[in-house]
């Protein structure tokens, strides 16, 4: 279970981005959605490689809606590569094993 505090130091990612991909719902903590003043939003192992591949495909150019659209088709098992026929008509390929490691290794 992670904090918003703990993904953002962890991931790299800045207070009001976080914060903006929760409030237009890009993102969704998969464990408890803070409910206002005193609660939290907490997230899960699989939420963190969510936000890992959304914020990679956002700095590939990806717009925000597109990305969520690509990661509501992810297998996030252990697939080698999962490519994606992306809108410009390029493709994507996202190394879920590489997306694990690199989210594991930043736990420690």
């Amino acid at each position: 279970m992670f904090t918003t505090t703990m993904v953002e130091s962890r991931l790299g990612i800045k207070r009001g981005c976080l914060k903006e991909w929760l409030s237009h719902g890009y993102i969704k903590p998969s464990i408890a959605k803070a409910a206002g003043p005193g609660t939290k939003n907490l997230f899960s192992r699989k939420d963190l490689y969510t936000l890992t591949i959304f914020k990679r495909l956002l700095s590939a150019g990806i717009r925000r809606k597109d990305a969520v659209f690509i990661i509501d088709h992810i297998d996030y098992g252990y697939s080698r590569f999962k490519v994606f026929k992306v809108f410009d008509g390029g493709y994507l390929s996202i190394d879920m094993p590489e997306i694990h490691a690199f989210v594991d290794n930043l736990l420690k």
